[in-house]
């Protein structure tokens, strides 16, 4: 059994060393979300008119993206669960 001592320290440089690497990684700037182009030849008129009524009203800030393998485009995920939100992405509660 690893004595508590040993987890503590490596506990502490773990916090320490962390978030250094953190600050050092390059991170690439998000993609406008209305820049991305959309596959909507399965979507519906109805869908189609949400999105573009949504994109009209304007574009909350993006958060994040979601890159899905095997997927071309992201998924922009963006803060809340409104109505509207969710008719332009994923929300996060």
């Amino acid at each position: 059994m690893i004595p508590r001592a040993r987890l503590l320290f490596a506990g502490l440089l773990l916090l320490r060393l962390g978030p250094a690497a953190a600050l050092d990684a390059e991170v690439p700037p998000l993609p406008p979300v209305l820049d991305l182009e959309y596959d909507m030849t399965l979507w519906s008129e109805d869908r189609i008119d949400q999105w573009e009524e949504a994109a009209a009203s304007g574009i909350p800030l993006t958060r994040s993206m979601l890159f899905l393998p095997g997927e071309s485009v992201p998924v922009p995920i963006f803060a809340g669960t409104s109505d509207h939100v969710m008719d332009l992405g994923a929300g996060q509660l």
